[in-house]
């Protein structure tokens, strides 16, 4: 039961964590048209940012 309870709490805050990541990579995905027209080597740079491990 102890076990258990901790997997339980220790789960959100995984799921918390790889929401956060895919909101900020939407984030960058979503604003990268709007940039795109200000600047190549910016639109370069956030695409770089976006492929990168």
């Amino acid at each position: 039961m102890p076990r258990n309870h901790i997997l339980v709490g220790t789960l959100p805050v995984i799921w918390r964590r790889f929401l956060v990541q895919r909101a900020l990579t939407t984030n960058i995905i979503v604003t990268l048209p709007q940039f795109a027209s200000q600047s190549m080597t910016l639109r370069a740079i956030a695409l770089a940012a976006v492929l990168a491990p």
